[in-house]
């Protein structure tokens, strides 16, 4: 099918709009690599030591998820947004499909595994009478990372049937462009209010009831702590461990928001966008959208922040203190005698 598009000449690799989108994503891949590769290395480490714990699998598996955003997403993301073919070979349909597939594919992954997350957090703090071992099959940690890869898998297929290659004429010349899903198209319109709904809405759903039930109990149980240390005339002891106890459920506290904030000030510009808005302010195929490109830069950038949220927030105020307490939550120990509220859970 041919289009034509009088107002717009396609993006070049020479252009002003190359240059930031280069300096700008790259910056995102290497921080994100740098934060990611570090929890993979922490991880690996721990387990190889014989100190595991099942929090390590969902991190490990959500640092693989970043790291695919990363090497993957971001390098496709400039290929498709910069290269515009004058000639059309049956071999580009093929790798359009599969860059598209992948561009949708890893931050769907690394947003399912985050909800997964949440999911095994609220078990784990809400639900503290039942370990990993006597949880239902389909709620232990290793089943919860499997349906969130399948999950995100069956949101992204449908990407195959929605992109193609198309030609474009200008005035001056013809190109051909791999398609995001259209909107204006009915097959297209329904994927991307699905993805919307299934990609972005249930997913903070499940993220916000998680860890809202998470926050009401930890605040529940440090009231009653704090009532208990104050009625019973503890020592010294007793009630410094229970100062910080209090520390350690606040620091959870605040990660736990932190995430939450995060993932809808990332991604909720782009569900906007390109799940509703796109269709109506601009004409198809829309092959250069710089507003599309921001907001997707700005989701992807969940990706670096993942790492960093836990690392930042679970030590104290020196490098030192935090990638000390940054071992401990992976390797399931405390420094306090007290464990830190079910943080982790020993597989």
């Amino acid at each position: 099918m041919n289009h034509s598009n009088l107002f717009n000449e396609p993006w070049r690799v020479r252009s002003k709009e190359f240059t930031i989108t280069v300096t700008l994503l790259g910056l995102i891949m290497i921080i994100g690599l740098v934060g990611n590769v570090i929890v993979v290395a922490v991880i690996t480490t721990l387990r190889k030591r014989g100190q595991k714990a099942s929090v390590q699998l969902f991190f490990l598996h959500l640092a693989i998820s970043d790291l695919m955003v990363c090497l993957l997403c971001i390098p496709l993301t400039i290929f498709t947004n910069f290269n515009y073919p004058t000639e059309f070979h049956e071999r580009d349909v093929g790798l359009c499909k599969i860059s598209r597939f992948m561009q949708h594919f890893s931050p769907v992954i690394s947003v399912s595994l985050l909800t997964a997350i949440s999911i095994d957090r609220y078990l784990t703090f809400v639900k503290q009478e039942l370990s990993c071992t006597q949880r239902p099959w389909y709620l232990r940690p290793t089943w919860l990372i499997a349906f969130a890869w399948v999950y995100g898998i069956a949101q992204t297929i449908p990407v195959f049937f929605s992109t193609n290659v198309i030609q474009i004429d200008y005035e001056n010349s013809t190109i051909f462009y791999c398609t995001t899903t259209q909107g204006n198209k009915p097959f297209g319109k329904i994927y991307l209010i699905a993805s919307v709904f299934f990609g972005f809405v249930i997913p903070l759903m499940v993220l916000t009831i998680s860890y809202f039930k998470v926050i009401r109990t930890i605040w529940t149980r440090n009231t009653r702590l704090s009532f208990s240390v104050d009625d019973s005339g503890s020592d010294a002891n007793e009630i410094a461990n229970a100062e910080l106890l209090k520390r350690i459920r606040l620091r959870v506290v605040r990660v736990l928001v932190i995430v939450v904030i995060c993932y809808v000030a990332c991604w909720l510009p782009f569900a906007i966008y390109h799940g509703f808005l796109e269709q109506y302010l601009k004409e198809a195929p829309n092959p250069m959208d710089a507003v599309r490109l921001i907001t997707y830069g700005l989701g992807i950038m969940n990706s670096i922040c993942n790492p960093f949220i836990y690392f930042f927030n679970v030590g104290g105020k020196s490098f030192r203190s935090m990638y000390q307490r940054f071992l401990e939550v992976m390797g399931g120990r405390a420094r306090s005698p007290m464990p830190p509220f079910n943080l982790v859970d020993r597989q």
